[in-house]
């Protein structure tokens, strides 16, 4: 097991102050005991059972955190056991172990079951503790959330709580995407203000940028780290997933339930050509709308989309070929103008300053690009140490003539 599963494990242990306990539900003995052997060697508390009379049984008699279950049960099925399994206790992590991975059980398997990822036969011991640690760590912050519901608060400062947790959700991100979430609630945050939107809307909408991509953690890891438009066969089959199972974890909390909403949706079409459910104009909620404009932006400029990392004035021209088909022409319009306004007023006559001057924190206005061309960092990216290096080591050879441009002239904390 690898330093970021251990430390998953035990922040997930700390947190309920007790071993995670895990239920092992197959009907071949020899899973079962395999199981067992692998979970209790990390730590965790085992319970097995053969079939869903047995799992029932368990679950009446001990509190289970997690619950690892066969598809085939004899005369039951994985599936079903699990979608009762959600209407008793909605925060129990539930994981598909199955050898018949086709489009109907993964279907059924997100709708019915709400299940957090499947995992295929022969598992792999890492394979199978980073799931396990993965859902345990989402659905304790589901826990968290939902216990929100239940305290008397104002709508600020449940909004704040909120924030929180979905930025706990962030560290779950996967490394393909790592940073996309927190870029792209940032922008959404800054036009929603700029649009003058309720404030309760405009938090929903933030806290929806931040994990609308969360469901990709259940994909496989080929699947995470190729392109959009390189996906075809199982492979977009799979990606189409996402949305479902993001909304799958956050909906197990009444108090994400809007948030889950917007996450199902961002990946729908204005011409209804879009996914999970092909809705179309004004059926999609605004924010959706918005998120699948910004969202987009920052992904063909960060390489998700295509191959290569575009600049931002191709990432651009690229939604804008799909206004009025992908993308609601008004959310288009009214973004790239509020885009344009956020640049630095001087920016066609200032200089910028040296990439030296550069420090941690600052987020570019502009793409940075050498003298020839060769994209560096793209516009909206915030600097960090590990770039900054790199940048100035890449920088060294142009000097001064080699100039950056900065959103305020100044750190963004």
């Amino acid at each position: 097991m690898d330093e970021t599963t251990a430390t998953q494990v035990t922040e997930s242990q700390a947190t309920t102050q007790r071993p995670a306990s895990v239920l092992c539900v197959d009907d071949e003995a020899n899973v079962v005991s395999a199981l067992r052997r692998e979970l209790r060697r990390q730590g965790y508390e085992v319970h097995t059972a053969t079939d869903a009379a047995g799992a029932e049984s368990v679950l009446d008699a001990h509190t289970i955190d997690a619950v690892i279950c066969d598809f085939r049960l004899g005369s039951d099925d994985g599936v079903t056991l699990l979608a009762r399994f959600a209407q008793r206790d909605r925060t129990i992590a539930r994981i598909l172990l199955t050898a018949y991975g086709d489009y109907d059980v993964s279907r059924r398997a997100i709708n019915e079951g709400q299940v957090f990822a499947l995992l295929e036969k022969p598992w792999s011991p890492e394979e199978l503790q980073t799931t396990l640690a993965a859902a345990l760590q989402v659905f304790e912050h589901v826990r968290s959330a939902d216990a929100l519901r239940t305290t008397e608060h104002s709508s600020a400062p449940i909004a704040a709580e909120l924030r929180e947790l979905c930025h706990g959700l962030l560290a779950l991100e996967t490394p393909a995407k790592r940073g996309h979430g927190e870029r792209v609630a940032e922008l959404m945050e800054e036009f929603g203000h700029h649009l003058r939107l309720d404030e309760n809307r405009i938090a929903e909408a933030v806290l929806a940028a931040k994990v609308h991509d969360i469901g990709e953690i259940a994909l496989p890891d080929d699947v995470q780290r190729t392109p959009q438009s390189r996906l075809i066969g199982n492979g977009a089959k799979e990606f189409h997933r996402h949305p479902e199972i993001g909304e799958s974890l956050l909906n197990a909390s009444t108090a994400l339930k809007g948030v889950a909403r917007l996450v199902r949706a961002h990946h729908e079409r204005f011409d209804g050509r879009g996914f999970p459910d092909g809705l179309s104009g004004n059926d999609i909620p605004i924010a959706a709308r918005i998120l699948s404009v910004i969202d987009t932006f920052d992904e063909a400029m960060h390489g998700h989309i295509l191959r290569r990392r575009l600049t931002e004035s191709d990432a651009r021209d690229l939604i804008l070929r799909e206004r009025g088909q992908r993308f609601d022409p008004r959310a288009v319009n009214a973004f790239f103008r509020w885009y344009k306004q956020r640049q630095p007023a001087d920016e066609g006559t200032h200089e910028g300053i040296p990439v030296t001057d550069l420090q941690p924190g600052m987020v570019l206005a502009k793409d940075l690009t050498t003298p020839e061309g060769f994209l560096l960092l793209p516009a909206g990216h915030r600097v960090n140490e590990a770039l900054l290096q790199r940048v100035q080591t890449l920088a060294a050879r142009h000097g001064d003539s080699l100039r950056a441009f900065v959103i305020g002239g100044k750190r963004h904390d």
